[in-house]
């Protein structure tokens, strides 16, 4: 998050971010702006396959100890929403049917109550 002048912007969409971060950039942006942190998942039963894929997707990242992936965290830190990123197997197409998936317990983590 760059810290540009309070009021200056419609909000943010930062990736891969701490709810630290969040919560910072809650403090720079104010409570007008949207304020959505993505987080990148991966729909997948195998677990070993699951993070092959998500390694393929972030490893750049992994070695940045301030990535976390916690959706309720940024929720409680500020964020308006946070988009999550579905990585699929191969890289073409949409993910439709993960998304799917993902949607009830995605609105679950979203309606309980700030910890």
């Amino acid at each position: 998050m760059s810290s540009g002048r309070r009021g200056g912007t419609a909000g943010a969409h930062p990736y891969l971010v701490t709810p630290e971060h969040t919560a910072r950039a809650r403090g720079i942006l104010g409570e007008g702006p949207l304020l959505c942190p993505e987080q990148a998942v991966v729909l997948e039963a195998d677990g070993t396959k699951a993070r092959e894929i998500a390694r393929q997707h972030v490893g750049v990242y992994l070695a940045q100890p301030s990535y976390v992936h916690s959706l309720r965290e940024h929720l409680d830190a500020g964020a308006d929403h946070v988009p999550v990123q579905v990585l699929p197997e191969h890289r073409r197409g949409v993910p439709d049917v993960q998304w799917r998936e993902l949607a009830a317990p995605l609105t679950e983590i979203a309606r309980r109550p700030s910890s």
